[in-house]
């Protein structure tokens, strides 16, 4: 069953937005440098991991639609899960 994720303020929801929007930008900086450098180190420090609040990493709140937070989450299960993880940046990872 689907379960709604925490409800926010108005002003809660957007700066989780930005967040969420940021930690996007983020990534996709990350991806660049590790595909276009072969020297770039993949570990705890260079990762732009999620900057949600604590026990909510990725941002979601009550006023996002069911079919935006199941993207979100696939999304975030396919770029952290470890055997995805560890298989896409193995030569990069010490």
């Amino acid at each position: 069953p689907y379960i709604p994720p925490p409800r926010a303020s108005p002003g809660e929801e957007e700066k989780l937005n930005e967040l969420r929007l940021g930690d996007e930008a983020r990534w996709r900086i990350f991806e660049k440098e590790v595909q276009g450098r072969e020297d770039f180190v993949v570990d705890v420090t260079t990762v732009p991991w999620p900057r949600g609040p604590e026990g909510n990493e990725l941002g979601l709140h009550s006023g996002m639609a069911e079919d935006q937070v199941k993207a979100l989450l696939q999304l975030s299960l396919m770029r952290f899960h470890p055997d995805k993880f560890c298989a896409r940046w193995r030569a990069h990872i010490p």
